[in-house]
């Protein structure tokens, strides 16, 4: 699994962030920016399962759960984030 650079730790952080304040649309614009090696990373993995749950878009939360239970990346954490 690749190394997240500075840049793509910052778009992370900011996808958080905008998950905070509740703005989903935004988080998944910061994802976007992220080196594509890193996008089945488990942090990123988590973060586009909370903007797939605001967002309702429950059968792509839904894969992204599946994906992180074959890859054996599921924590008891990850299931109560939401």
């Amino acid at each position: 699994m690749p190394e997240f650079t500075i840049i793509d730790k910052r778009h992370l952080e900011a996808a958080e962030g905008w998950l905070g304040l509740g703005i989903w649309q935004e988080a998944n614009e910061e994802l976007e920016h992220l080196t594509p090696q890193l996008r089945s990373h488990p942090e990123v993995l988590g973060v586009r399962f909370q903007i797939y749950a605001k967002a309702e878009k429950w059968e792509y939360a839904i894969e992204i759960c599946c994906q992180k239970i074959h890859s054996g990346i599921f924590t008891s954490h990850t299931a109560s984030t939401n």
